[in-house]
């Protein structure tokens, strides 16, 4: 996503001594090339759409290979919850150009490009414990922030922040992970989640 989070993740792994058996790379996902045993994508729902979500399983699809698994970890939307004035805000003032999908959108859109759902978690409780300890810690810090942007910007992502705490709290946003692997009669597949906390 930045520059920042590169340096810090190669910082990460080199301190681990890792750095040797992890590659990062500042990339848009539509660059890459190659065939790997696993993905993880994390934030991508968001960004990308309705319209643009096939293309972009479909995309990965090509780069897993046969045997390969794929992370992918999103924010989505309820059926039954729909645009209003919230919405208009964060497209214009926080992420322009995003848009929260179904969970439907996402499955469709994952088999359509070949890929099967082995597991699905939804982990919304988690990520409203999240948004509240950024709310702590944005509040807490204001100071420094106001060193970086302007007072404005500030209070925009507090309130972001604080919503988006309140949206997972009262199940108007949930927050997906799905593990998804391409189908095939081929695959043997667990019988249990046992193999996922070993």
């Amino acid at each position: 996503m930045s520059h920042s989070q590169a340096e810090f993740i190669r910082a990460t792994l080199a301190d681990r001594g890792l750095h040797n058996r992890v590659h990062v790379s500042e990339t848009d996902f539509q660059t890459l090339q190659g065939r790997f045993d696993k993905i993880a994508s994390v934030g991508m729902f968001e960004h990308l759409g309705r319209r643009r979500l096939k293309a972009y399983f479909s995309y990965i699809a090509n780069l897993i290979t046969d045997e390969g698994l794929f992370l992918n970890h999103g924010i989505t939307r309820p059926q039954t919850v729909t645009d209003g004035a919230e919405t208009y805000f964060l497209q214009k003032h926080v992420f322009p150009g995003g848009e929260l999908v179904h969970v439907s959108d996402v499955c469709r859109s994952a088999e359509e490009a070949g890929f099967e759902i082995i597991d699905a978690e939804n982990m919304r409780p988690h990520y409203a414990l999240t948004c509240r300890a950024w709310v702590n810690r944005l509040h807490s810090n204001a100071d420094k922030c106001a060193q970086f942007v302007a007072r404005q910007t500030y209070r925009t992502w507090l309130l972001y922040l604080a919503a988006c705490a309140a949206s997972f709290e009262e199940g108007s946003t949930d927050i997906y992970q799905f593990l998804l692997a391409k189908r095939s009669p081929r695959q043997r597949r667990h019988l249990t989640r046992k193999y996922m906390y070993s």
